[in-house]
């Protein structure tokens, strides 16, 4: 009896560590038709939502333009705080301007902070007083746990999110604003004579990717919001605070298979708090789960709602919209045609890579392909030790002239060798 008795209080004490344990990133999967929680870790986590804040960003323009406040051929002048706002950037100028349907393309793909901070000024006349109304929008929507203090996701003291909030800015996203969600499968955009890519890995490649962003930061980890359409069914993935690119495509990855295949739900929930290691200072008020249901009527909608809250009724997005994919590798010459076509109706054609002509591979194969091994940690340690020099190397050393003073420039250049800019700060490719 003893030994059942020790057995027994083994496995409590098992089953309860197991329990405490947390995941090193959050992730949701609902399924946009009803707005069902397919799989959730840690949904409730308060973490910083990097780039991912200009899908508020964008949210608060399409609603402009829903309601005639701004049209996309009108232009909007650069201030010199949206001028000085860090990577990633198209690289404007104070004084110059910028079309409303340019700048959108800049954020889905570039993920430009300093376009972030042009629409911002041009909505409400400044960033933080934009960011005010961005926070009011998000609750009034159901994102209780989320605070912005900027249109750009650059970290700060008070900015946080959580999976749970994010999925229900996405689904927010496709249903009330289905005439621009397109511009979310844009996989490249021409500005001038440079090319701006598509951060998401998985657009093109995973089957029936069809956007939505992506965000990163150091004290954010890697971010992506992500939505995929096949035989009549939409998913919505989050995944915050992965450990890099090819991690956070493979969470998805994932996520999305499980969905598709019609996988058992499976949730892991902690206690809402903050992610360990940020500086997160505000406390979250508690919210329920999201709970979505449909509704049957001549015209079919979905309403959702987080309870306690109000609820927000969406039209249900139709799929087939169509995507034209330029194989071009080249920016086009004319100064007219180095923009991204600008979309007139539903159907209307956007410029992307040349990875979106290719057909899509299966699930299957990505999760293969997305897994890497890096052995920095080996280059690293054999680096460090310096090799022996013998008596008549140190002589000519001490001999040589000075070498000439590295400048900011080479520096920079140095630095930035091998690394890649990507939603906001340089890090070593994953």
């Amino acid at each position: 009896m003893r030994r059942i008795a020790a057995i027994s209080l083994l496995a409590l004490f098992f089953c309860a560590s197991l329990g405490s344990a947390k995941a090193d990133y959050s992730a949701l999967l609902m399924d946009a038709s009803n707005g069902r929680i397919l799989h959730e870790v840690d949904a409730d986590l308060i973490r910083y939502p990097a780039s991912l804040t200009k899908m508020m960003t964008l949210y608060m323009l399409f609603g402009a333009l829903d309601e005639g406040r701004i049209s996309l051929d009108d232009r909007m002048t650069v201030s010199s705080h949206a001028a000085e706002q860090p990577p990633t950037k198209l690289g404007l100028r104070p004084g110059q301007s910028i079309a409303v349907n340019d700048a959108i393309l800049a954020l889905v793909t570039e993920s430009a902070n300093d376009v972030a901070a042009v629409i911002a000024e041009s909505l409400a006349g400044s960033e933080p007083a934009f960011a005010r109304a961005m926070t009011t929008k998000a609750h009034k929507i159901g994102m209780y746990s989320t605070t912005f203090i900027n249109a750009s996701g650059l970290p700060g003291p008070d900015q946080g999110t959580t999976a749970r909030d994010m999925s229900i800015l996405g689904l927010a996203l496709i249903h009330d604003y289905p005439n621009y969600y397109h511009y979310f499968c844009t996989q490249q955009f021409y500005y001038g004579r440079s090319v701006h890519p598509n951060h998401n890995r998985l657009l093109g490649v995973y089957d029936g990717m069809d956007g939505i962003k992506t965000g990163y930061t150091r004290a954010a980890g890697f971010n992506l919001v992500a939505s995929a359409y096949r035989d009549g069914q939409r998913l919505i993935g989050v995944v915050l605070g992965a450990r890099s690119l090819a991690n956070r495509s493979a969470i998805m990855t994932s996520l999305l298979d499980q969905g598709f295949a019609g996988g058992e739900i499976f949730v892991a929930r902690n206690n809402v708090g903050m992610s360990t290691g940020t500086a997160l200072t505000r406390k979250v008020a508690s919210s329920g789960a999201a709970s979505v249901s449909s509704r049957r009527s001549t015209k079919p909608t979905v309403s959702a709602s987080v309870i306690g809250a109000s609820t927000l009724k969406m039209p249900t997005l139709k799929a087939g919209r169509s995507v034209t994919a330029s194989t071009s590798r080249k920016p086009p010459r004319s100064a007219t045609a180095m923009r991204a076509t600008r979309p007139q109706a539903k159907g209307a054609t956007v410029i992307a890579s040349r990875n979106a002509a290719k057909p899509a591979l299966s699930s299957t194969r990505k999760t293969s392909s997305v897994s890497s091994t890096p052995k920095a940690s080996k280059q690293v340690a054999s680096a460090a030790k310096p090799k022996p020099r013998n008596r008549k190397v140190q002589a000519m050393l001490k001999a040589a002239p000075p070498s000439k003073p590295a400048t900011a420039a080479r520096v920079s250049a140095r630095q930035d060798r091998g690394r890649r800019v990507v939603d906001g700060e340089r890090h070593p490719p994953s």
